[in-house]
């Protein structure tokens, strides 16, 4: 078809994006704007005993010097959305007030304590130098046990919640009945989500109109916040997303600078920008990962997975996100039990405050991380049990016959068929000639063991027959756009996609009667070949384009403007297997990984180029955050990976290429039988990775191998295998 579906095209925002010609924030800040700086905490945890702004207000090019105090003098709630979930008992979480300026405390190095505008940023650092900060430090809370330094009066013990899913006593009994019953406890890494391009956001007024510019992951939220804070009309409030450069959750959160700029172009009647730079990002950006997660499997007496339980700590940070209602609820029902044939499962997620950042972006465990210690889990119970791991994940498998399935969680999988993707995996993989190859490195010494705009202009084009030179997205824009999610959890474009098709289909059947009146024939229909509505039985046609100019000219352009909100049937649940082969000398740690194969069921592929881009960068990050990433504290909380001359962000030259294979089947929860891909690669990486490392240190004694696998931590984890005793500990 000319304009069919599943075509590999290129991006249409390649062209701009390799030419220079991208539109971020800081390309299209107003003229004139000024400059903002934030003076932020340099101590992790202490109380501020004075603070004394006047110098800095008085500096010659100093516009405005705000504190918490002032906040609270222009009538304005020092304090930041957030919310509080439900907890296990059927109470609340600790629910401590978030500041967008430290007032009496600071519990994060980082934290935003006094906020400056100024001409220059030169001007607007030399007034951060005159201000007069002092404070008595107080202990840090670093870890995610709980107890320790009390960094909230409202959380006891430093407990933001203990938060629980699943059928307990079922998952109790599955236990206590079970023929074998495998546990192991994995942590998983604290990571930074930095992106290409940290946080920018600019604001200004035109006219009495608000208009705020930031490079997130959506506007309705943020503008919906700006509007209440300031007391504002909303159609006095507008939020525009320009180009992004990366996000990965991170950027779809809250932060103190959205308020201080709305704030600042308000009061000053002067355009503001401010953009933060590495190291600041690194201080001030919402954290991942960060947790320790002991799973307990049961198994029957044929090694069919029967059930499971999972005690997971995490790190929140210091302050309560206003997102962790929203990914605590999709937690289990996304997650557990996977894609598992199980009678039970049941986590229970114990979140603690920490002073390591402002909030974790993930809310204790999320997706990747809840998948990556599920796997670690089936991994290393193959290796005590005996078992191949493919066999052993193959009995415990929903089959394609009882599709579909309702979990355990009250979820309902309407397809997959996941022995198919991961036989698949494992042909494309040779695994049968993996011995031969693990063969050879011994004898060495070694072992070894996003597109949206041009998905979317595709999906009109399918639907209207129409060039994509003659489309025109428009995204991030609360003007333009009534409502929305914004971007983030995969849902782009099975959401956004199916809202396309569905208006589309408005669109044109409204035009029909006017085309019909046209062609002088009733019973007309539309081809999207041609983009023409034909007359039955004949040959006259008239043109999309052709009748949208006539409408106009007979004045009927309310025909060319069509709306549809839609409700798709339920979530899609995208599967596949990844399979990595990696190679590491025991000499120095040093780890390679040799191959890496995935299939995945994503469903329908708008465009396949796009997808398996999307899977390799996924890929990146995830087995980037095995090989090198993590974050580092010293005994203060003094942040040491502040740079990336510090932290070990992944590298081209790390991977090997990858090989990617679609196994689909369709999902009938929306229109475009389409399942998310965005973070597929991602959440396998992580256990492919870490698992292949386990199985190559399996034979040296060692048990339990935790990421990052750099060189110094393998070689450690060798060298303290082969000092201990060398009992099994599985």
């Amino acid at each position: 078809m000319k304009f069919g579906s599943s075509q590999s095209v290129t991006r249409e925002e390649d062209q701009r994006f390799l030419t220079g010609q991208g539109r971020y924030v800081d390309d299209i800040a107003p003229e004139g704007a000024l400059h903002c700086y934030l003076l932020r905490s340099p101590v992790a945890h202490a109380e501020i005993t004075e603070l004394e702004v006047s110098a800095a207000r008085d500096m010659s090019g100093v516009h405005l010097v705000v504190t918490a105090a002032d906040l609270a003098a222009a009538g304005l709630a020092n304090s930041i959305p957030f919310t509080v979930i439900d907890t296990e008992d059927g109470g609340k979480a600790a629910a401590p007030r978030r500041p967008i300026l430290a007032e009496g405390r600071v519990r994060f190095v980082g934290e935003p304590v006094v906020f400056i505008v100024a001409e220059t940023m030169a001007a607007a650092r030399d007034a951060a130098e005159l201000v007069v900060l002092d404070f008595d430090e107080l202990e840090p809370k670093l870890d995610v046990a709980l107890g320790g330094p009390e960094i909230h009066p409202e959380a006891p013990g430093n407990l933001c919640y203990s938060w629980g899913a699943g059928d307990k006593e079922a998952a109790d009994r599955a236990l206590a009945d079970a023929a074998h019953v495998v546990a192991v406890t994995v942590e998983d890494n604290r990571i930074m989500c930095a992106s290409m391009e940290p946080r920018a956001i600019t604001a200004e007024m035109q006219g009495e109109r608000l208009h705020v510019c930031e490079n997130g992951q959506g506007v309705w939220t943020k503008k919906a916040e700006i509007t209440a804070w300031l007391g504002m009309d909303p159609e006095d409030v507008l939020v525009t997303t320009p180009d992004v450069g990366g996000a990965f959750g991170m950027k779809t959160m809250r932060y103190p600078e959205h308020f201080l700029l709305s704030f600042a172009a308000r009061e000053l009647r002067q355009p503001v920008r401010w953009m933060a730079d590495r190291t600041e990002s690194m201080l001030s950006d919402n954290g991942g990962r960060d947790l320790t997660c002991t799973a307990e499997l049961a198994f029957d007496a044929n090694f069919k997975l029967t059930g499971y339980r999972l005690h997971t700590v995490s790190n929140v940070g210091a302050y309560v996100s206003g997102f962790a209602q929203i990914i605590q609820s999709r937690l289990f029902s996304h997650v557990f039990p996977g894609v598992y044939d199980v009678q039970a499962a049941y986590m229970n997620n114990k979140a603690v405050f920490t002073n390591t950042t402002q909030v974790d972006a993930y809310r204790g465990a999320g997706r990747p991380e809840a998948i990556y210690v599920l796997e670690r889990a089936m991994d290393h119970a193959a290796r005590v049990l005996g078992v191949d791991p493919m066999e052993l994940r193959r009995r415990a498998f929903i089959a394609p016959g009882q599709m579909p399935y309702k979990t355990a969680a009250g979820e309902l999988y309407d397809s997959g068929d996941f022995a198919r993707a991961m036989d698949r995996a494992a042909r494309e993989a040779d695994t049968a000639g993996f011995d031969a190859r693990r063969a050879e490195s011994a004898a060495k010494g070694k072992l070894r063991g996003q597109g949206h705009e041009t998905v979317y202009k595709q999906l009109l084009r399918d639907r209207l027959g129409l060039d994509l030179d003659q489309i025109e997205i428009v995204q991030g824009d609360s003007d333009q756009i009534a409502k929305g999610g914004g971007t983030g959890g995969s849902r782009s474009v099975t959401v956004q996609g199916s809202a396309i098709y569905a208006t589309s289909d408005v669109l044109l059947d409204g035009l029909m009667p006017f085309a019909e009146e046209v062609i002088g024939a009733e019973g007309a229909r539309f081809d999207p070949e041609e983009a023409v509505f034909r007359a039955p039985g004949s040959n006259t046609v008239v043109g999309l384009m052709e009748l949208a100019e006539r409408a106009e000219a007979e004045g009927r352009a309310d025909l060319l403007v069509a709306q549809k909100e839609i409700r798709n049937a339920g979530r899609s649940f995208p599967n596949g297997c990844h399979i990595a082969e990696v190679e590491i000398d025991p000499e120095t740690g040093l780890l390679t990984i040799e191959r890496y194969t995935v299939t995945d069921d994503l469903g329908n592929l708008m465009n396949p180029m796009l997808v398996e881009g999307q899977i390799h960068g996924g890929i990146a990050q995830g087995a980037g955050q095995a090989m090198n990433e993590r974050v580092v504290f010293d005994e203060n909380g003094q942040l040491l990976t502040a740079s990336f001359m510090d932290y070990g962000m992944p590298r081209a030259g790390d991977f090997p290429f990858f090989d990617f294979h679609s196994e689909p089947t369709e999902t009938h929860t929306n229109m475009l039988g389409m399942k998310g891909c965005g973070e597929a690669g991602t959440i396998g990486a992580m256990a492919a990775v870490a698992n292949a490392v386990q199985d190559a240190l399996w034979p040296v004694g060692v048990r339990v191998a935790d990421m990052p696998f750099t060189p110094h931590r393998v070689w450690q984890m060798i060298e303290e295998a082969k000092g201990s005793s060398g009992t099994d500990q599985g």
